[in-house]
């Protein structure tokens, strides 16, 4: 189970990260995932040590903005991933998110 927060304009209501809640990682990768269709729709997953794994859909090169976001260091760690790439890294969370980001990521200041 991993914390979650969205903004997914097909969704009953937002969730802001101050308010995330548990959910199943399978149910992030199968049901919420594949709703980030509209242009700046996101969602965020926070792991036990509340390292943060975010995604913001961008509807122009049917592309995903992923990042960890490093506030000590005042930047993050991102990259822009297709579908199946993003989908293939939700489902290769096992509780802990790596504060570096992952393969290819590249760190950007604030």
């Amino acid at each position: 189970m991993h914390k979650v927060f969205y903004h997914i304009t097909r969704m009953p209501k937002d969730v802001p990260a101050e308010s995330a809640v548990l959910i199943d990682i399978a149910e992030v990768y199968s049901e919420l995932f594949p709703l980030l269709k509209k242009d700046g729709e996101f969602l965020g997953i926070i792991d036990e040590a509340g390292t943060t794994l975010q995604m913001m859909y961008h509807e122009n090169d049917d592309t995903y903005w992923t990042e960890v976001p490093c506030p000590e260091r005042d930047g993050s760690y991102g990259k822009l991933l297709s579908f199946d790439e993003a989908e293939d890294l939700i489902k290769s969370l096992n509780g802990c998110i790596q504060k570096s980001g992952y393969d290819g990521f590249s760190f950007s200041s604030w």
